[in-house]
């Protein structure tokens, strides 16, 4: 791993701190060549990186799941007994083999990140790989006509590559994924997106209808390519109060 403002690590231990099989806080161990030991969590990584961490774990998929927000993931009592975040970033090639291939920029100050700011990663085995093929910004009414429309609920499409697609609304989103959303549909940068009000502009029946397609989308800051530079997680529709929950983009 090289470190961005002195010499190198190497890892020694990863492990995947959770409560359920492939979900969890990314926790290592490294190494420098002086000797020196490094042990915590990790603040952000990109697609590459959490794409290799899986595949270390032995899965095939990732996912970023999103901050340890409220110890959903890890409890606080039980982060008191590791040490802190360590990594602030991380940042790896696409289809990269190994963490020697990776950039690293550590924490300088552990201090300044408060419990639960900790990156929570999932992993998982999917019987196909699926692309980002199509992306739009809509509003609906109980008419069964999704209108597009900006602010709008974005609706995006993956194909795989037999062909397959699936179609459907995401849950929640970063501000990066936000940017890359609005400059995909012809804008030049996001305005504002938030949740929670998604109620105004695609009705609840149209959102049942549908359904999450995925649950939590993330992308690097100055992201160009949705397969390359953000990461995604797919939804489970039984997990989300669909009367209050949604994202809503407004470009400019």
């Amino acid at each position: 791993v090289t470190q961005s403002t002195a010499d190198s690590y190497y890892l020694r231990r990863l492990n995947l701190l959770g409560k359920d099989k492939g979900v969890g806080l990314p926790y290592f161990e490294a190494v420098s060549d002086s000797g020196k030991v490094v042990r915590g969590f990790v603040r952000k990584a990109n697609a590459g990186a959490l794409d290799l961490a899986c595949r270390m774990f032995g899965y095939i998929k990732k996912g970023l799941v999103a901050e340890n927000t409220n110890f959903k993931y890890v409890s606080e009592d039980t982060l008191a007994t590791y040490d802190g975040i360590a990594i602030d970033f991380i940042q790896c090639p696409k289809d990269a083999k190994s963490v020697y291939e990776c950039s690293v920029d550590w924490t300088a100050d552990p201090s300044v990140y408060k419990p639960g700011e900790e990156l929570a990663l999932e992993c998982m085995n999917y019987d196909e790989e699926y692309y980002f093929d199509d992306f739009m910004l809509v509003s609906s009414t109980r008419d069964e006509t999704l209108t597009v429309s900006n602010p709008g609920v974005p609706l995006v499409v993956l194909k795989s590559k037999s062909g397959a697609k699936k179609s459907g609304f995401i849950y929640t989103g970063d501000r990066n994924a936000a940017h890359l959303a609005c400059k995909y549909v012809g804008y030049s940068s996001v305005k504002d997106a938030y949740t929670g009000k998604s109620d105004d502009y695609v009705d609840f029946w149209m959102r049942e209808k549908i359904g999450y397609l995925i649950s939590m989308v993330a992308c690097v800051p100055g992201a160009r390519d949705f397969d390359k530079d953000c990461s995604f997680t797919y939804a489970e529709s039984s997990l989300f109060d669909l009367d209050r929950a949604g994202v809503v983009v407004e470009c400019q």
